[in-house]
């Protein structure tokens, strides 16, 4: 908590007036570009872990352009058998990267609401 200048009393620190004398306060200005500096790091945070998320998208993409062909003789004609063999890790590479990707915008979202 800070002091009055004119009648040193405690004010809360979000308040620009006096409760006891009405006196206007200073404004610390050093402690407002902290708070915007750190918030503007916790967006860039946010931003990354949103980032990562969409690494993550992209890497599933690949891996499920990843094909495994073959020819199999069961009669004629012969039939091509295609098999994605990442498909399973392709889904949970999607399923990460929707979390991740969402889990920094709620946290770029957090920051925006609490500055």
């Amino acid at each position: 908590m800070s002091q009055c200048s004119r009648c040193g009393k405690e004010v809360p620190p979000e308040t620009n007036y006096c409760p006891s004398c009405g006196a206007k306060l200073k404004v610390n200005v050093d402690s407002i570009h902290e708070e915007i500096a750190e918030a503007r790091h916790e967006e860039l945070v946010g931003y990354a872990i949103a980032g990562l998320g969409i690494a993550f998208m992209i890497i599933s993409a690949v891996l499920m352009s990843i094909e495994e062909r073959r020819y199999e003789w069961t009669g004629p004609p012969p039939v091509e058998v295609v098999r994605r063999p990442f498909f399973e890790s392709a889904i949970a590479f999607v399923i990460l990267g929707v979390l991740i990707m969402s889990a920094g915008f709620i946290l770029d979202s957090i920051i925006i609401v609490n500055v």
